[in-house]
């Protein structure tokens, strides 16, 4: 079973599209699925210890992150991943 020991991004915008670097152990499929709550991507394997997962959507909020080899047995330690607002830019006139 995958474990994740850290998340090099931690946060991203409520339209999702952040790629997430996942360091941990066990990672052995070529397309390991990534689970945010109860939303689903496909990651990339880049070794047994590192892979990337795409957040998709998500509502304002904190989610947690796992990972799956197979989409049945999931990592146990699961990290938060938080999804914000789009910031605005305040501008001059």
């Amino acid at each position: 079973m995958p474990q994740i020991t850290s998340l090099a991004v931690t946060a991203g915008p409520e339209s999702g599209g952040t790629i997430v670097s996942v360091t941990g152990s066990g990672f052995i499929a070529a397309e390991p699925t990534c689970e945010f709550d109860t939303s689903y991507t496909m990651g990339t394997t880049l070794s047994a210890t590192s892979l990337n997962c795409m957040s998709p959507t998500h509502a304002i909020g904190t989610t947690v992150l796992a990972v799956s080899n197979n989409f049945v047995d999931f990592s146990t330690n699961t990290p938060e991943f938080l999804y914000q607002g789009m910031p605005f830019a305040n501008c001059c006139i």
